[in-house]
């Protein structure tokens, strides 16, 4: 049986998996020699130079997976955005409480008070996903579900040395997972219990809307961008797994947000450069330069990633096994002080954590879910 799976996110990428051997796991922008393509990527072919170059064709299943790109997207009418009163008012309505799929409804019936309107974007994921399915695979049918952080924990399970262990994935944002409910709500950290016989079980996930509270607060001329955001967290249950919403970033988006600010990637995707920048710095009162603060960033980081490790562990108290995965993984001086912190625990990182990973973890998830 023969499976690919594709990453149509940045760090777009190709695996395939015949039976139980991992034919190719294929980054797709170094095929390009362009870091950053991705199928969105302006003038850029959807089709992938990778399935090309490696001729692979026919295979029995196929499997999509992206970061999502679903969202709900927010623009001002002319009179709110000169009317200064009702821009504070707009900012203390929504982050007044968690933004809900409920708020949206009660926000769009009050456009005409509130000075806004909502525009919503469902559909960009699977238009990807049928142009790649019909010009390299026939049109044949393909399976996309909405999830990212657990092909992440599938990916690094199964390279990891462990017969059971701890999957952790922390990045910048991934799947919408409750749209219903919470649109633009995106994985921030999840934790997932690994054996060989199951597939992942997830018992904790963070989700947050804080990007998108960004983009519409910048719009907002005389509010501070992030006037938005929500200082209210919210948990709920999905199954068995607590599931909190939250507006606020990642570790893996402040470095982000550093990077843009920093100059190193005018869209922030630099991320790495602020944590090799982090090396250089100390963190002084009243010394404040793109190194010291990058520390700060990187010290800050270590603690609440210390937390969501102490949780996990609490959640499993009887497994030494933990495997990290997603972007934010990639933070190598971090990922080393893991050890002296939990010595009692084995970590082991996923070799393929950012996001190009997703595409093998999709493909074994798939065929876990096939033989089943």
């Amino acid at each position: 049986m023969k499976i690919v799976g594709i990453n149509t996110s940045h760090d777009a990428s190709v695996a395939q998996l015949t039976d139980d051997h991992i034919d190719y796991v294929l980054d797709e922008p170094r095929f390009r020699r362009d870091k950053w393509w991705n199928p969105k990527s302006q003038n850029s072919s959807n089709q992938y130079v990778s399935i090309e170059h490696k001729g692979i064709s026919e295979p029995d299943h196929l499997i999509f997976t992206s970061y999502d790109r679903r969202a709900v997207g927010m623009r001002l009418n002319e009179e709110c955005n000169e009317d200064h009163a009702q821009q504070r008012m707009l900012s203390e309505e929504i982050r007044s409480v968690p933004f809900t799929a409920k708020r949206f409804q009660f926000m769009t019936k009050q456009e005409d008070k509130f000075g806004i309107e909502f525009e919503w974007v469902t559909g960009e994921d699977t238009e990807i996903h049928d142009e790649i399915a019909g010009a390299q695979f026939d049109g044949m049918e393909y399976t996309y579900d909405k999830e990212h952080h657990l092909y992440h924990a599938v990916c690094a399970h199964h390279l990891s040395p462990y017969e059971d262990c701890i999957a952790i994935v922390w990045d910048g944002g991934g799947a919408c997972r409750l749209w219903d409910n919470y649109p633009n709500y995106q994985e921030m950290e999840s934790i997932y219990y690994c054996t060989p016989d199951a597939q992942p079980q997830l018992q904790w996930q963070r989700l947050s809307n804080v990007r998108h509270l960004y983009e519409w607060g910048y719009q907002l001329p005389n509010l501070q961008f992030d006037c938005l955001v929500c200082g209210k967290d919210v948990v709920v249950k999905d199954g068995t797994a607590d599931v909190v919403l939250s507006s606020m970033p990642s570790s893996g988006m402040n470095f982000s947000n550093l990077s843009k600010v920093f100059g190193c990637d005018e869209l922030g995707r630099g991320a790495g450069k602020v944590m090799g920048m982090a090396s250089y710095g100390n963190v002084n009162f009243n010394v404040f330069n793109q190194y010291s603060v990058a520390q700060q960033c990187e010290e800050e980081s270590f603690m609440d990633a210390c937390k969501i490790i102490q949780n996990a562990i609490g959640r499993n108290p009887n497994c030494k096994n933990i495997v990290l995965s997603g972007g934010y993984s990639l933070n190598c001086t971090n990922n080393y002080k893991y050890l002296s912190e939990f010595p009692d625990h084995q970590f082991f990182v996923d070799p393929i954590p950012h996001d190009g990973g997703t595409a093998l973890g999709a493909a074994l998830w798939l065929k876990r879910d096939l033989e089943s």
